[in-house]
Formats: structure tokens, C-alpha cells, sequence
């Protein structure tokens, strides 16, 4: 999967800006930062891609994004089995789109809802 908004807090309305990326395949929900002064994939977003291409771009090609606000609540899914509960703040998977399953060193996501513990699960929250 990857990180689709599932709701927006007090009618917010996020924008979408192109901003140059690394050489990269950017996938839909993919978690992105800066590095080196062009964004890829990461394990600590700071966008989410908006777009899809079937090959990697060339490294400053502009990409379709949306910067990650704490009105917004995503969903996506664990990677793998997992004991995470709503509360917990866990890891963003290094390619940026999913949530790691064993994960919380970066704490990066904050689960509030949870529908199971196997790969796969969906859940929902907000990045920290």
C-alpha cells in the first residue's frame, strides 16, 4: 500500500506543490524528505508523493506533493506482524510506504486506529 488521506481535521484542505526529486520511482503515498536538497524516499517524511511514474526520474525532476500537516490523518498498513495498539508511535518503513511492523525507533507515526495485528492490517494516524 502507501499513505492515502483519510481525513482532514477542520476543513483542511492540503495543497499540492512540485518539488524536485532525487532519482527516484515516485509511487502515490510514498514518504519523501530532503536530501542533498532533493527529496526521496524516507523513513521520516516530510511529503507525501502525489504522483506515479513506471521509472525512476532524473535526479531535480519535478514531482507532485503534498507536505505532511497533523490535520491530516493517512492510512496505510503494516508491513508485517505486528503488537502495535492505537497509541503508539511507531516507524515508517525505509521506502516510505508502509508502516514497519517491529519498528519504533524513529517514532515517526502516530497509530490511532488499528484493524488487526497481521502483515497487511490497515491503520490509521498522523505523522509526529
Amino acid at each position: 500500500m502507501a499513505f492515502i488521506p483519510h481525513s482532514y481535521d477542520g476543513g483542511y484542505k492540503p495543497s499540492i506543490v512540485k518539488l524536485p526529486a532525487s532519482a527516484i520511482t515516485p509511487k502515490v503515498g510514498m514518504g519523501l524528505a530532503f536530501s542533498s536538497g532533493k527529496l526521496a524516499a524516507s523513513a521520516k517524511p516530510e511529503y507525501i508523493c502525489a504522483e506515479e511514474r513506471s521509472a525512476a526520474v532524473t535526479a531535480g525532476t519535478l514531482i507532485q506533493v503534498m507536505r505532511i500537516n497533523p490535520a491530516i490523518i493517512w492510512e496505510s498498513e503494516v508491513d508485517a506482524e505486528t503488537a502495535f495498539v492505537p497509541g503508539t508511535k511507531a516507524d515508517v518503513t525505509s521506502d516510505g510506504m508502509t508502516i514497519d511492523g517491529d519498528g519504533t525507533t524513529n517514532k515517526s507515526f502516530f497509530i490511532e486506529e488499528i484493524d488487526g495485528t497481521a502483515a497487511g492490517s490497515k491503520v490509521r494516524g498522523r505523522f509526529v
